[in-house]
């Protein structure tokens, strides 16, 4: 088998998926499909390739010929299929990958969490942070903090406030940049009493505020009248203090 190994990896390679996908049809016609190995190779460079049209009928050969994917592997399609948008099918993959023996890792659910982040899914952000930390594998502070004002800017800022809640406790570090955007999105919702508790608790915590963002809060809290602006020269002395 190793000379049709080399042959189909050598389509793949040069880019004839195509006429790949062909010969493999006719190898299992004959049931002499090649191994994982084959397989796992094609499919890197599919997924390198970005080429979603062809990674799926070689997936398909594969699972219909009872070769089961590496965990390796199911994270490059997860990622191929992403990349595409088909995220439902992420997502079933993602579930039945258990099943063949692969467990999911960080970079499995961090690829989904990416592209519902990306893609404004709001209402799908939270209930898969939930699952992300259920399974021990919680998003990194900057995927964090992307997710915290995608959910400010999607109307869910409750949520947001639960992952920083759990970023505080958890200590996801750094936390600077949740830190931010969490004040910023508060801020252009115009909860100045919130944005004004959020504050004085990060610099009770030592957490650096941007100066770009202090200049907001000043501009909103300004606008509230006299007292949003003593309330903010409270706060400015003790950024200024730090």
């Amino acid at each position: 088998m190793s000379a049709y190994d080399a042959f189909l990896t050598t389509l793949v390679r040069g880019s004839q998926a195509d006429e790949a996908i062909k010969f493999l049809r006719v190898m299992k016609g004959k049931n002499c499909l090649p191994g994982l190995k084959f397989f796992s190779n094609a499919l890197d460079m599919l997924a390198k390739q970005n080429d979603f049209t062809h990674a799926i009928p070689l997936w398909d050969i594969m699972m219909g010929s009872g070769l089961l994917p590496n965990l390796i592997m199911y994270n490059a399609m997860i990622g191929l299929l992403c990349n595409n948008n088909d995220v439902d099918n992420a997502f079933r993959l993602l579930d039945e990958m258990v099943f063949n023996g692969a467990f999911p890792d960080f970079l499995t659910y961090n690829i989904i969490f990416r592209w519902l982040i990306k893609n404004k899914k709001v209402d799908q952000v939270g209930k898969f942070f939930y699952e992300m930390v259920k399974n021990e594998s919680p998003p990194t502070h900057v995927d964090c903090s992307v997710a915290i004002a995608t959910l400010i800017d999607g109307d869910d800022p409750e949520m947001a406030i639960e992952i920083w809640n759990y970023m505080v406790e958890n200590r996801v570090l750094p936390l600077d940049g949740s830190a931010n955007a969490l004040l910023i999105g508060f801020c252009n919702l115009g909860r100045m009493s919130q944005v004004r508790q959020f504050a004085a608790d990060m610099l009770d915590r030592r957490i650096n505020i941007n100066e770009s963002t202090m200049k907001k809060l000043k501009d909103a809290f300004y606008n509230t009248g006299t007292h949003g602006r003593d309330n903010y020269d409270s706060l400015t002395r003790r950024w200024k203090a730090l």
